[in-house]
This record gives structure tokens, C-alpha cells and sequence, in this order.
């Protein structure tokens, strides 16, 4: 296999993309990207990393849209584990040249086609080079588990600083509304005293012109504000709605990479238990049945 921090010799030509680029190009986060990949590292699919940044092939982009489309056999969803170890030992048989680039099931446009039960077989159990790999990606893993969950926490410090200057906004908004209340009060009032000096006035006629242009112009305050708040709180309602969003898809992904690290936890420790548990080679040949 080739060696992770160094490009692959047989695509030399081949543009490689950022993590970003590849968000773009599929239409997920950054962060989706980032927990697709450490899914395939953690089961030995190599990844060429220029420093500590991610670079992806087209071959890398098309597995990570297969991911997030969904891989299904038998019209059934497999868990994201199960894809990344099928993708992993997908490449780890090309590099042994078991199958053709061209055959890994990786690049078909259909991006719900299903897995053969041939290749199926794989997905039972990691080979010993997996297992290697799986061992000493492991670090690697829990350190960039540690930074995602880092960055989501980042996202909604953000998303709470933003709810705060909502929440200015939306105060605003109520100091606007009883503005309004106060500028009805002053009509009335100004009404009051303009239909006495009218009952009192010889220039009755004059003094209502008067009312009448004092009238229009409170009206047409009244109005402006009105459609200063109407847009404010259109603006308002708008950014709730997407920071409610991005906070459920932020919590989603936190809770998905904890459940992910728990089981691969899990699993490192049953292993470990069943290679001390089962019985020496020499002691299955030579002991007492």
C-alpha cells in the first residue's frame, strides 16, 4: 500500500482537493467530511495527508459520496461502520491486486447500488493488515475525535452568542412596539386638543387643515415603523429557524462521534480479552483433551 504522507505515484496528474473542496463538491460540512474519513482510517483506508491536512483522488471523493448517500444490500442501510471496513478492504485488495482499480464498486454512478455478497464477505472481520493499520491509526482517530468535538463546541459557543444578539434585537423590537403605542397615545391627545381649539376656534376650517397634515404625518410615521418591525422580525424569525438548524446538525454529529468512539473502544477491549482468554497453539496441540 502506498505511503500515506507521500502522493500516489499513479496519479501523479491527478488534481487532489482539500477537505473543503471536497465538502463542496459533495454538498455536505467540513466536519461531515472529516468524521467519513477517520470512519475509513480507523479500519485501515489510507488517506494522503500533506502534513496534518487531508488531500482526496476522485477515486477518495466517489467512496465519500457512496458514504453519504447511503451503501445498501438487500435494500437494507449498512451502518457507517460496516461501509468504511468494506471500503477499506476494497482498497487494501487493489493494492495487493486482487481487483482492478476500475472494479471496486467505488466509482458506479448508481450511488445506491448494492454490494455483492462477494465482496460482502469482507466485511465479517478485519485482516491482519487491517488490524495493523486499525492500531496505528488508532491515535490519530481519538485525536481528531477530540477536535471535532472541539470545533462543535466552538459552532455552538457561536450559536449562542448569536441567540444573544437576537435576543437584543428581539428587545429592540419591543422598545420599537411601544414606541408605537406611545405615538397612537400622542395622536389621540393631539386629536383631543385639536377638536377643542376647533369647538373654540372662529378659523375652524384653517385650524383643520392643520389637524389633518399633523394627522397624515403621525400616520405615516406610524406606518414606517410598523415596517421597520415587520422586517426585523421577518430577519429574526429567519435566523432562529437556521441556527436551530445548524444546532440540531451540530448535536447530531457530536452525538454520532461519541457513539462511534465507544464502540470502537469497545471493541479494541473484547479483543483484547479474547486474545488473552484463547489458548496458545503448542498448548491446543500438545495439552490434555
Amino acid at each position: 500500500m502506498t505511503d500515506i504522507n507521500r502522493p500516489d505515484p499513479n496519479l501523479i496528474n491527478e488534481y487532489i482537493y482539500s477537505t473543503k473542496e471536497v465538502a463542496e463538491k459533495i454538498g455536505i460540512k467540513d466536519v461531515t467530511v472529516r468524521k467519513y474519513s477517520q470512519a475509513l482510517e480507523k479500519h485501515g483506508y489510507q488517506i494522503f495527508k500533506d502534513g496534518n491536512d487531508r488531500k482526496f483522488y476522485e477515486r477518495d471523493i466517489e467512496v465519500l459520496k457512496r458514504l453519504s448517500a447511503g451503501v445498501f444490500e438487500n435494500n437494507k442501510k449498512l451502518k457507517l461502520e460496516d461501509a468504511a471496513r468494506f471500503f477499506a478492504n476494497q482498497q487494501l485488495k487493489e493494492s495487493k491486486g486482487n481487483i482492478s482499480p476500475t472494479n471496486t464498486g467505488v466509482s458506479s454512478p448508481d450511488m445506491n447500488k448494492g454490494v455483492s455478497e462477494g465482496d460482502m464477505n469482507v466485511l465479517g472481520g478485519d485482516t491482519e493488515g487491517d488490524k495493523g493499520l486499525t492500531q496505528k491509526n488508532g491515535l490519530a482517530v481519538h485525536t481528531e475525535e477530540i477536535e471535532i468535538v472541539e470545533e462543535i463546541k466552538k459552532e455552538y459557543m457561536l450559536q449562542r452568542e448569536m441567540f444573544s444578539k437576537l435576543q437584543t434585537v428581539m428587545i429592540q423590537s419591543i422598545e420599537r412596539e411601544n414606541r408605537k403605542d406611545e405615538l397612537i397615545e400622542k395622536q389621540t391627545s393631539f386629536m383631543r386638543e385639536q377638536q377643542e381649539k376647533i369647538d373654540s376656534s372662529v378659523t375652524r376650517e384653517i385650524i383643520k387643515e392643520q389637524v389633518i397634515e399633523e394627522q397624515r404625518k403621525i400616520i405615516e410615521e406610524q406606518q414606517k415603523v410598523m415596517s421597520e418591525m415587520a422586517a426585523v422580525l421577518e430577519a429574526n424569525s429567519k435566523q432562529l429557524r437556521g441556527n436551530q438548524k445548524a444546532l440540531e446538525a451540530n448535536t447530531d454529529i457530536m452525538y454520532e462521534t461519541r457513539k462511534e468512539r465507544q464502540k470502537h473502544d469497545k471493541q479494541l477491549e473484547n479483543e483484547k480479552i479474547e486474545s488473552l482468554e484463547k489458548p496458545s497453539f503448542f498448548k491446543r496441540m500438545f495439552g490434555k483433551s
